[in-house]
């Protein structure tokens, strides 16, 4: 078995991993890119013993679909599968970075611009053209063929008018390859003197009685605000031929506070008031939390408005002791379970359960949340059954709230069927996974059915990230025992590096004696981290006015580094605007976007 990425960087040093397995004779292995009737070879060898291998190639420099082909050549074998790859090359990210969104007039705009690689290093670049707009389109300043004068950032600044007009501003970069645009805003504003922050939950549903909504006011200093605050909880309905017009008018409820000694107050707002049963379909809603915070004393007002997020799927429906597999003629005995989101069983509520041999069935549930049910087997005439679960009609009339269905297929057993199915499971970790360190992934296997007395299977582990395998591995368990069954788990430990967040696949597969591939992946998100850990201090950590400080800046050996400050008012009123964390690894998205849909796509030969 021969696996590798199915999309991979041009000219990038690519990997492919080889499994050759239980080999019945002295084989001639031969890996080849194939490309125009050109064979390339990556490895060749001769052996009668069974590996697990990976190995690097320098991948094609220019963009192209080539195939990977696989040749076992032996007395009695001869073999050769090919497999699709797609080579494509990514351009370098260019990113305009301004000192600030917003500008008065008259104010020097501060800005730079650098290019970065696939790993967010900075690459000489020169600009054919950068050039600044004003809110007519009318260009203001340009600069051709500039090149970085400060390392590899070039840093550039304009000046504006007095009488600049107010507008959004576009400042316009074109590179030998790509064009990128980013904007800012020039208006008349006075600096905020305090922020205003709100804290609500994400998510709320329908059947709650209240949602509690907070708010806190600091000043840019960190000291509380006092004042005065009003805050409003809306739900804004859809205009449409489905809702009357009384509807479309905004539902509120509104509170007036006092800030307390820490700057912040909280208010209970009722659910209910937003729910109506006439709702067609009771589709998801955002409520609108808006705040207002009124300094004491200066009559100064800030505002926030921020989204809830409004969901009438308020809990679920469940089969218990429903088997994966039945045999005809059999009666299976189950339940189903119907409870709230947060796990409260819900007693006398209406189920229908609805499968193919029979008509569907109306249950009421008991004091725990469960009603029994039966299938009798013996009118199966296919080798599956559909069984399905959901609220009873006469459960949902009138009422907005929402349980999820459930369903599920079970499978005819034959006689030589095993009880349980031959399945590879990877437990869940808790994520984010954090850097540089060595986790331990739990693989759980189920060998069924299997007709050798003896033998070993291998189970074989790697793990992708960016479009790169970064780690393999592999275990050996044992096949045996009388029942047909074996069960258990193994082990793989896998460093976490910082270069392979912020996710990465782990995909484990292996071929026991039936023949039949067994694999499984899952995805694991791994903290935002930097292989350049940076650090800035201040000396002192306070200052008033006037005071001398000291900035010090502590970075790896050759760092290339760029610095900015600007007032922390102007921070409240752009907030999410500067470029963090969260931004780098959209990048890196943004970088990767081509082979997002197939970093899955992992080709396989046997």
């Amino acid at each position: 078995m021969v696996t590798f990425p199915g999309v991979i960087r041009s000219g990038s040093e690519a990997k492919l991993c080889v499994s050759l397995l239980k080999p019945e004779e002295n084989l001639q292995l031969t890996i080849s890119l194939v490309y125009s009737n050109q064979n390339r070879t990556l490895l060749q060898e001769r052996t009668e013993k069974e590996f697990h291998r990976c190995l690097d190639f320098q991948a094609p420099d220019s963009d192209s679909v080539q195939e990977i082909q696989v040749e076992a050549q032996g007395e009695n074998t001869h073999l050769i599968k090919k497999r699709k790859v797609k080579f494509i090359s990514y351009n370098p990210l260019t990113i305009i970075q301004t000192d600030k969104q917003i500008y008065n007039p008259g104010q020097t705009v501060q800005f730079r611009i650098f290019t970065v690689d696939l790993n967010l290093k900075p690459i000489d670049e020169t600009y054919k053209l950068v050039a600044m707009q004003d809110n007519r389109m009318n260009r203001i300043n340009q600069w051709i063929n500039a090149t970085s004068t400060h390392g590899k950032i070039l840093q550039l600044s304009h000046t504006l008018n007095p009488e600049a007009a107010v507008g959004s501003y576009e400042l316009f970069v074109e590179t030998s390859k790509q064009t990128i645009k980013e904007y800012f805003q020039v208006k008349e504003y006075v600096l905020p003197k305090f922020d205003v922050k709100l804290h609500k939950p994400k998510t709320v549903r329908a059947n709650e009685e209240e949602v509690k909504l907070g708010v806190c006011g600091r000043y840019i200093h960190g000291h509380p605000v006092q004042g005065n605050v009003k805050m409003g909880l809306c739900k804004t309905m859809p205009v449409g031929i489905y809702y009357p017009y009384q509807y479309h008018t905004p539902l509120c409820v509104n509170r007036i506070a006092v800030l307390n000694e820490t700057g912040c107050v909280s208010e209970m707002f009722p659910i209910s008031f937003f729910i109506r049963s006439s709702e067609v379909y009771f589709m998801p809603q955002s409520l609108h939390f808006t705040v207002s915070v009124t300094e004491e004393g200066t009559d100064i007002s800030m505002e926030r408005t921020e989204n809830v997020f409004l969901t009438y799927t308020i809990g679920s429906i469940k089969f218990i002791d429903l088997p994966e597999f039945f045999e005809k003629g059999s009666v299976i005995q189950a339940k189903v379970k119907v409870e709230f989101s947060k796990g409260t069983p819900f007693p006398y509520f209406k189920v229908v359960v609805q499968h193919d041999l029979s008509q569907p069935q109306e249950l009421t549930t008991d004091i725990n949340g469960l009603a029994h049910f039966i299938i009798d087997t013996s009118l199966a005439i296919s080798t599956s059954i559909y069984v399905s679960a959901y609220a009873s009609f006469t459960s949902q009339v009138g009422s907005p709230f929402i349980f999820e269905s459930a369903f599920k297929t079970l499978q005819i057993k034959s006689k030589e069927s095993p009880e349980k199915a031959s399945q590879l499971v990877i437990k869940s970790l808790e994520e984010p996974l954090k850097c540089e360190e060595e986790i331990s992934v739990t693989v759980q296997y189920t060998i069924a059915g299997e007709t050798v007395e003896s033998g070993s299977v291998t189970i074989v582990c790697l793990v992708s990230s960016r479009e790169e395998i970064v780690y393999n591995g592999y275990k050996n368990i044992e096949v045996k025992g009388s029942d047909g069954v074996v069960e258990g788990e193994v082990m793989f430990k896998v460093p976490v590096r910082a270069r392979m967040a912020p996710k990465m696949e782990f995909l484990v597969y292996c071929v026991p004696p039936s023949e039949i591939v067994l694999a499984a992946s899952r995805t694991f998100q791994i903290e935002k981290c930097f292989e350049n850990k940076v650090s800035l201090q201040f000396s002192p950590t306070t200052a008033v006015p006037g005071e001398e400080n000291t900035l010090q800046i502590s970075a790896q050996p050759g760092s290339l580094c760029g610095l900015s400050t600007v007032d922390q008012s102007v921070r409240i009123m752009e907030s999410g605007k500067h470029l963090d964390a969260d931004k780098r690894f959209l990048v890196k998205k943004t970088l990767y976007r081509s082979q997002l849909s197939l970093v899955h796509c992992v080709a396989s030969v046997l």
